[in-house]
């Protein structure tokens, strides 16, 4: 993708809604680093656009190698991210009601999630991002 390393806004209004800085744009995965930080992956299903933000003038949108981000294979895919993050903290969906946050338990036809005392299965088409949580953030919404 043209806009690797620019500072990009993932979907123009909504609780999907993201700026940061693209990272990598893999196969039907979309990644994205926020301000803070995280590392948000996308399912490009459900990306509708990526605009590049004005505080880019000058930069030609590739990263510093031309190459793939040496952190993430060519042949990565949402549903392989998902499976990276069994037994991890984390979020699905950036915002919204569709917004769940819990331990991954496992990943088949659908991703079955741990939030608090429930047990939650959400269909893989239906995931629109997901990112790992850190342990202090765990940790506070566990205390709530």
């Amino acid at each position: 993708m043209p806009h690797e390393g620019m500072e990009v806004r993932i979907n123009r209004g909504g609780p999907e809604s993201v700026t940061g800085t693209l990272v990598a744009s893999l196969n039907d995965v979309l990644v994205l680093k926020l301000p803070n930080g995280t590392l948000v992956y996308f399912n490009l299903e459900h990306v509708k656009s990526v605009t590049p933000l004005a505080n880019n003038a000058g930069r030609n949108g590739q990263n510093r190698t031309g190459a793939a981000h040496p952190m993430f294979p060519p042949w990565l895919t949402f549903r392989e991210v998902l499976e990276s993050f069994r037994h991890r903290f984390v979020q699905i969906n950036q915002g919204g009601p569709e917004k769940v946050e819990g331990i991954l338990a496992g990943v088949g036809g659908a991703v079955t999630l741990i939030s608090g005392k429930e047990v939650i299965r959400i269909a893989i088409h239906h995931i629109r991002s997901v990112n790992l949580l850190t342990a202090q953030r765990k940790n506070a919404s566990h205390g709530r």
